[in-house]
């Protein structure tokens, strides 16, 4: 049979990320590659639509379908993409982030002839494996890699299987054929509608997607403050970097295939043009991390607050070291009874005592005058009260 495989992704901000990705994936034999780009400010539609001119890959500006239901964005953004693919002949199609790259251990097998090796499926299911042996803007892979096997999956779908929905982890339907990267089925329990993880084996499969989650310290703070397409301001679903200490496994590639690829990666640079848009997207980033810091120059919500002392666990750069002990000493002494009525003031809120929560707020702004955060509430509680 014929397979014709396309690569679909959502992306905004990622030209830093974009050549490595896309030409990853043209090399392990995609035929097509389409990125959903939205709520964009640097240069990932020049670097798209340079890359478009010489090789199949495709921008669309997905703007208006996240305007249109920012929560349902990617489910819906998927949908489309489904269609379009199975409209265009594609039989195959799979979902990544810019973060994530689909990996044969042996670094030859492409993805078509993956799929002429396995028995046949409506559904290939490929575990995570973290990337924790990052530096500044380095490369994906090299001769030895730490990774931390994971749950999580990502997945290839034949499009003519009966897909009741498309989600970020996998396709559910009824009667559909699971396999594992080893070719063995896989049934998951009935109630199982998320169908997003499975416990991976000890040993590394033939066949994985390596995510990069983290990248390296100053990427990953700078990434802080992209958000996320639920609407969070900050990226709420990061709970510190890697450490030193974490449990790792060790890939293993070789260094002549290596070579072979990167001297293909540095051609499709050159073909491109992509050298100067690779260091502007490189300063972006820089430029962004910055401006995550900068955000405790200003008063920051409590969530806020939380996600980011959370997020920047680990974290060995010095600024950022600072700025965790900065806020280490605002919890001692009378900050520390003072945050304590606020937080209480706030939990009356948000069961809706709002007598009792203005009350505690008042207390808490007689005692911090200056505090940005505590004058808003009380100001929103007063009008709570007053209806």
């Amino acid at each position: 049979m014929q397979y014709r495989v396309k690569l679909a992704a959502i992306a905004k901000d990622e030209a830093a990320y974009l050549p490595e990705w896309i030409h990853h994936h043209l090399y392990f034999g995609f035929d097509e590659i389409e990125i959903h780009v939205n709520n964009t400010t640097d240069n990932s539609n020049s670097v798209i639509k340079k890359i478009g001119e010489h090789y199949p890959v495709k921008m669309i500006n997905a703007d208006a379908l996240f305007l249109a239901s920012p929560s349902k964005f990617q489910i819906s953004a998927y949908k489309k993409i489904t269609q379009q693919a199975r409209k265009d002949g594609f039989t195959h199609l799979m979902f990544l982030d810019i973060d994530e790259f689909w990996t044969p251990k042996n670094f030859n097998v492409n993805i078509k002839e993956f799929i002429s090796s396995q028995p046949l499926s409506d559904v290939y299911l490929f575990n995570w494996c973290i990337h924790k042996d990052e530096e500044l803007f380095s490369s994906c892979y090299k001769a030895n890699i730490k990774v931390a096997k994971d749950k999580h999956l990502k997945y290839l779908v034949d499009l003519s299987a009966s897909v009741k929905r498309y989600g970020a982890h996998n396709a559910v339907g009824g009667d559909l054929i699971y396999r594992l990267a080893n070719g063995s089925t896989y049934n998951f329990e009935q109630d199982d509608d998320v169908r997003a993880q499975i416990l991976p084996k000890a040993e590394i499969e033939d066949y994985y997607i390596i995510h990069r989650i983290y990248r390296s310290q100053l990427e990953y703070v700078s990434l802080l403050s992209r958000g996320r397409t639920h609407g969070a301001k900050l990226k709420d679903n990061r709970t510190g970097y890697y450490g030193v200490n974490d449990k790792t496994t060790c890939l293993v590639f070789n260094v002549e295939t290596l070579n072979k690829y990167y001297d293909f990666y540095r051609l499709f640079l050159d073909k491109c043009d992509l050298n100067v848009e690779l260091q502007k997207a490189q300063h972006f980033v820089e430029e962004r991390y910055k401006k995550t810091l900068a955000l405790f120059d200003h008063p920051l919500s409590i969530i806020d607050l939380t996600v980011l002392k959370r997020a920047f666990i680990n974290i060995t750069l010095e600024d950022v070291k600072k700025i965790v002990a900065r806020l280490g000493k605002t919890g001692n002494g009378r900050n520390k009874y003072i945050d304590q009525i606020r937080d209480s003031a706030l939990f009356f809120e948000s069961i809706k005592e709002y007598k009792t929560a203005l009350k505690l707020m008042l207390i808490a702004q007689e005692l911090r005058p200056d505090g940005q955060v505590i004058k808003e509430k009380v100001k929103f509680l007063t009008a709570k009260y007053e209806k």
